[in-house]
């Protein structure tokens, strides 16, 4: 009787070690390996009866051993050819000993951008002579040469301010990546547009002249009816800072104090740290 039992035992033992190599293969839904890359055949598999693949179940990138379960992949893959591969799959399942798929090899990688700096300061005047790839470093898997690269200025004013780039570069296979990068616009220091200033205070003063004489002559008149000389060196001010806007802003004054019969002229002088107005 205990003799019977044990061959019994022994069977369904036998049995059960049988069914435990069958099992089900879960195989990527693209079946793509990226161009240039490492990759092998085997990391195509993403799971086996419903469960993801451990990286220590993977031997010498060929070959997988799940419990009792073992497929391998010995198939070679150029990966820097694009095209289309067959490749066969072996396994010790009582069911499907050999599985094969098709394989696709292509570019699925993004170019890699990397900044080389956080913000540019730059004048003005400069925004139209920057070279913007001076400041990125690119990579890619396909390689430079026929890499595209779109520069979008679109935010920048030409006025002083903060304002950000975009940076986007495509592969031949449209993969792309942006990346963002600020620039910080300022105006050219004055002693560098001394010419310019000067022609611009000289061509407001030619505009003047033909009406300086008449306000010239009424506010003479208005003084002597008053009885005496006004000290028009009351209005004198200075503006602080070599900017364009600075200079403007000391116009815009001396031609009020002007045009209003408080002065029978005036000047605006820069001195290197600012624009001096001074009325007579």
């Amino acid at each position: 009787m205990k003799k019977i039992i044990l061959i019994v035992f022994i069977s369904l033992f036998i049995s059960g070690c049988s069914n435990e190599t069958d099992y089900t293969v879960t195989f990527s839904k693209e079946m793509i390996l990226d161009l240039n890359s490492n990759d092998y055949p085997i990391s195509l598999i993403s799971k086996i009866n419903d469960e993801e693949i451990n990286k220590k179940d993977v031997i010498d990138n060929k070959k997988i051993i799940y419990k009792n379960f073992v497929i391998e992949c010995n198939d070679k893959i150029d990966t820097s050819v694009a095209g289309v591969y067959e490749i066969s799959y072996k396994t010790n399942s009582v069911n499907e000993q050999l599985i094969k798929k098709k394989v696709y090899i292509k570019d699925i990688s993004k170019p890699v951008v990397k900044l080389l700096v956080k913000k540019i300061e730059r004048y003005i005047d400069e925004i139209d002579n920057i070279n913007w790839l001076e400041y990125f470093e690119v990579s890619d898997n396909s390689g430079t040469a026929d890499l595209d690269y779109y520069i979008d200025t679109r935010d920048i004013k030409q006025i002083p301010g903060i304002y950000t780039v975009k940076f986007t570069v495509e592969d031949s296979s449209g993969n792309n990546t942006t990346k963002k990068i600020k620039i910080i616009l300022i105006d050219r220091p004055v002693e560098n547009n001394q010419e310019f200033i000067q022609d611009e205070i000289q061509e407001k003063s030619n505009k003047k002249n033909e009406i300086r004489s008449d306000i010239k002559k009424d506010s003479n008149e208005l003084n002597e009816i008053n009885g005496k000389k006004q000290d028009v060196s009351i209005y004198n001010k200075f503006f602080s800072g070599n900017s364009i806007e600075a200079y403007n802003q000391a116009i815009t004054y001396a031609e009020s104090i002007f045009n209003n019969g408080k002065a029978n002229g005036y000047s605006v002088n820069p001195t290197g740290e600012g624009f001096q107005v001074d009325f007579r």
